[in-house]
């Protein structure tokens, strides 16, 4: 990867050049995945946590419920607005049939972190027994004897 500045007349800009097999594995190509400023906290991450990854203690959950394929009935469900600064405010009870799309299923002990917009910390435990969530939400699960 090549990282550098464009001096232009009236601005700079600073761009990322990723070579193919550079990119993540599920291909995610977007300007926040490869910003300059994500990829050096990265490497500066990497080298302070010598080789412990976030995989070492913990499983991602990928588990979707489908409100189309259930019959109706009251759960929770979190959405983004309900999280910021590393504080869940309320996971308010809907009706499923409510639901527009799939959600992530979390369960009491899970971490989840925002996808979009790390600077509102929107960051949290499940603190109920089961949880849906928005997609945009990664949901991790604390693996057994790991902490």
């Amino acid at each position: 990867m090549i990282t550098a500045t464009h001096k232009g007349k009236y601005y700079n800009v600073e761009f990322s050049i990723v070579n193919v097999s550079e990119l993540e594995e599920d291909l995610r190509i977007g300007a926040e995945t490869y910003h300059p400023e994500k990829i050096e906290t990265l490497y500066f991450l990497n080298k302070k946590a010598n080789g412990i990854t976030i995989g070492q203690y913990f499983h991602l959950i990928k588990k979707l419920f489908n409100p189309k394929k259930s019959p109706p009935r009251k759960v929770r469900l979190l959405e983004l607005e309900n999280m910021g600064n590393f504080e869940i405010f309320e996971i308010p009870e809907v009706l499923s049939s409510d639901i527009k799309s799939s959600k992530n299923i979390a369960k009491f002990g899970d971490v989840v972190i925002s996808r979009l917009r790390p600077y509102l910390n929107q960051v949290g435990f499940i603190y109920l027994p089961q949880v849906y969530t928005t997609t945009e939400l990664l949901v991790l699960r604390p693996k057994q004897n790991a902490i």
